[in-house]
């Protein structure tokens, strides 16, 4: 069983890992890219597919909830569930633990693929490591934790085609800290980092398609977030404020040379295939950020039964910079490769890949991107959310969020600019027993 977000989310009913792409939960029958996935309450999303981005140390979290259905108003920008986790805060005694993961490629059964070439898996003991420490600084005041996980994992690349085996080298050192500090009686303050910047060998924005170890680069993936909240009561009411902060780049992901002969080529009739040189454009580097801010208050009332009442405004930035340039040279080009006798990929003396240019089929790509360009999604939303527990056996959630969102890119183009849109809640749970076991 993973042990990554989504691993954790999938010991949940009403979800499965059967989506389009890979990393992303089907939750409730909605798209596998409408979910949230959000650890100490920053929203870890890719901006993109909305995969969980690994910001996150296994043994670093304390708690988990999947949320399916019957949620609060309060969360927005999905239409399948939300899952939280929340990492470990410290204490007023000092703990700590040590985790060693062991992994071998050689456990893996090799492909039929694999087997048709003679290849086999590595056959090497791999380690990845994890620790936590936390404790006081000022017993029953200030409080830190802090985690880091180390691994550097070679896997396998076998290029389809040419049968090549590369060694693939993903090198991740994650770190976590976090500071909780009592500044009053009821008022509580606290801030946290996580940093994972992962280097990875021989790899490719579009690893899948690659036959030519020419196309594969070390790519980089600086990637954090931040944040710092504040929790306290204020006469009848529980306020709390978040702010928080991710920022995740690409780099060196594509190529470098601007020489039309270093552009990229994808096999226009054979295959899916990339050759030649690498996709995307390194001079271009893709960034996905957000940034958000979040404010409540809670209100506590009888009345034909118990309230619940949550008042709050959030906003929510997700940022995307770069100008999508698919490659170095400002072009790609489409035309299968000639083949040997045996039906492979024919080579020159440089040991590139040949082209076979057909009139009718092969043909060329150009794309003048804007590089650098940044597109701000903004959403700004208010709600107010009522938890009301009706007797023993009933409790109703109602809810109302009201959202509004602009999209402006460079040159102050305004793409998207809605009207406040209402999007209500409504759930109903039954308890057959009064006793929380059974709903």
């Amino acid at each position: 069983t993973s042990r990554t977000l989504q691993g954790i989310a999938t010991l949940s009913p009403a979800l499965t890992e059967r989506s389009p792409n890979t990393g992303q939960v089907i939750i409730n029958g909605a798209f596998g890219f409408d979910n949230v996935f959000m650890p100490n309450g920053v929203d870890v999303n890719d901006n993109l597919f909305a995969t969980p981005q690994n910001l996150f140390i296994e043994d670093a979290i304390q708690e988990t909830q999947v949320l399916t259905s019957g949620i609060s108003a309060e969360y927005g920008r999905f239409s399948g569930g939300v899952i939280n986790a929340i990492t470990k805060s410290g204490g007023n005694s000092f703990s700590g633990s040590y985790r060693m993961n062991l992994l071998n490629p050689a456990w893996t059964k090799e492909t039929p693929f694999q087997v048709s070439r003679n290849a086999t898996n590595l056959d090497t003991l791999q380690r990845t490591h994890e620790a936590t420490f936390g404790g006081p600084i000022l017993t029953d005041r200030l409080w830190f934790f802090t985690a880091g996980r180390y691994g550097s994992v070679d896997s396998n690349r076998n290029l389809p085609q040419t049968g090549i085996q590369l060694v693939s080298n993903d090198l991740s050192k994650r770190g976590e800290i976090k500071l909780t500090g009592t500044v009053a009686q009821n008022h509580t303050v606290q801030g946290g980092f996580l940093n994972n910047p992962r280097t990875v060998t021989n790899d490719s924005g579009l690893q899948t398609f690659v036959i030519d170890p020419r196309s594969e680069q070390t790519r980089s993936f600086p990637n954090h977030y931040y944040f710092t909240n504040y929790r306290g009561v204020m006469g009848k009411a529980l306020v709390q404020a978040q702010y928080s902060q991710r920022k995740f780049r690409f780099d060196n992901s594509g190529g470098t040379s601007t020489a039309i002969a270093d552009s990229p080529f994808l096999s226009a009739t054979q295959c899916v295939c990339l050759y030649n040189a690498p996709y995307f454009d390194a001079s271009d580097p893709t960034g996905r950020n957000n940034r958000q801010f979040t404010t409540s208050s809670t209100f506590f009332w009888n009345k034909s039964g118990r309230h619940d009442t949550k008042a709050g405004y959030e906003f929510f930035r997700s940022q995307l910079v770069g100008g999508n340039s698919q490659s170095s040279t400002s072009y790609v080009f489409y035309a299968d490769f000639l083949e040997t006798a045996s039906g492979g990929p024919a080579t020159d003396a440089q040991g590139r890949i040949i082209p076979n240019f057909v009139p009718g089929e092969s043909y060329l790509e150009f794309f003048p991107a804007t590089r650098g360009a940044t597109m701000n999604v903004n959403n700004n939303s208010l709600y107010l959310q009522d938890h009301w527990v009706i007797n023993g056996h009933f409790s109703a959630d109602l809810g109302l969020r009201f959202e509004q969102v602009k999209v402006v890119s460079t040159g102050d183009i305004v793409s998207v600019n809605t009207s406040p849109r209402v999007v209500p809640r409504l759930g109903l749970t039954y308890d057959t027993a009064a006793n929380g076991a059974n709903v």
